[in-house]
């Protein structure tokens, strides 16, 4: 449980101090994005975009970001168990799945002209942190910060 509140409690930090940790692989797919948005594509250009676009870096998101996912559900769960206090966990687990609803409703970018390409791409090269990025950098900063303490005194 320590170890993990330590990698936790770092990519926290990274997450908080650099903001979004794939950013040149979300260039690289949101490029990818709008060359497939063209509606003249035949279906083997389709096909290689799709291929181009798990070699860009969408399989490292897929699989650091699930198995990170994964793991720090399994760690909220387990440590309801270690927390003295359990709302400050309950609290992280509602956010993690407010996050995640949040993340499979959220509405595609419409591609249908140059212009709302453009300003897709726009949004996508500046990278700006949101508020709730930020908000949600801080809560994980301080919750395994909080539970790196409750552990050692343990």
């Amino acid at each position: 449980m320590l170890f993990w509140t330590i990698v936790f409690f770092t990519f926290a930090i990274i997450k908080l101090i650099k903001g979004n940790v794939f950013h040149q692989i979300t260039i690289n797919i949101a490029e990818i994005t709008v060359k497939q948005a063209n509606p003249n594509l035949t279906k083997k250009e389709k096909d290689d975009l799709d291929k181009e676009m798990m070699k860009s870096g969408m399989w490292w998101i897929l699989t650091f970001g699930l198995g990170m996912v994964v793991a720090e559900m399994v760690y909220l769960l387990n440590a309801v168990s270690i927390d003295a206090y359990k709302y400050p966990t309950v609290a992280m687990i509602c956010l993690a799945i407010f996050i995640t609803v949040k993340n499979y409703v959220s509405k595609k970018p419409d591609l249908s002209t140059e212009q709302n390409q453009k300003i897709y791409l726009a949004k996508v090269y500046t990278g700006k942190r949101t508020f709730f990025s930020t908000f949600n950098s801080l809560a994980n900063l301080s919750y395994f910060g909080y539970m790196f303490y409750s552990l050692l005194l343990k």
